[in-house]
């Protein structure tokens, strides 16, 4: 467990760690301590900030964390005009003039707001069934966990035996 370190994408650290799950006679505690322990700085700093309580959450809120960084990485950063901290900036740049600045179309380029706007939708699929979909959003999630606490409580059942 301990040489399991987040190194590549949040989203490669989250399928790894979800296969870690299968050793028994780790708490949620441990697990989520884990988890947290092991993540990039910033990617643990934003799940503390959010609060995460439970692993499945940590998980799901990770895996978010990575495709919205995704969507801000391929694109340039903008040199700094306007008022970023609350929403502007330069408008001229984006390809919009001042009047429709509110995102009602784009300025007569061929459509080359509407391509931009594409180019930023997550296009990931779920890793745990490959579906068009993130992993907290999977339909198979709640059967994979419910396996998981299944397996928890046979090893919970059968550490009481051999220790009665």
């Amino acid at each position: 467990m301990k040489r399991l370190k987040h190194t590549g994408s949040i989203r490669e650290y989250v399928k790894e760690f979800s296969l870690m799950l299968e050793i028994p006679n780790m708490s949620e505690k441990e697990l989520l301590f884990n988890f947290m322990d092991n993540l990039q700085s910033w990617a643990e700093q934003e799940l503390r900030r959010r609060g995460v309580q439970d692993l499945a959450t940590a998980m799901a809120v990770a895996e978010s964390l990575v495709d919205y960084r995704r969507g801000d990485s391929s694109k340039p950063k903008p040199q700094s005009k306007g008022n970023h901290a609350k929403g502007g900036g330069d408008k001229g740049s984006q390809g919009y003039t001042s009047k429709e600045g509110s995102s009602k179309g784009p300025s007569g380029k061929g459509g080359k707001g509407k391509d931009k706007r594409k180019e930023f939708t997550p296009r990931t699929n779920c890793f745990l069934c490959d579906g068009p979909h993130w992993a907290r959003d999977c339909p198979k999630r709640k059967a994979l966990n419910a396996m998981i606490e299944e397996k928890r409580t046979r090893a919970m059942l059968k550490w009481d035996r051999c220790n009665s």
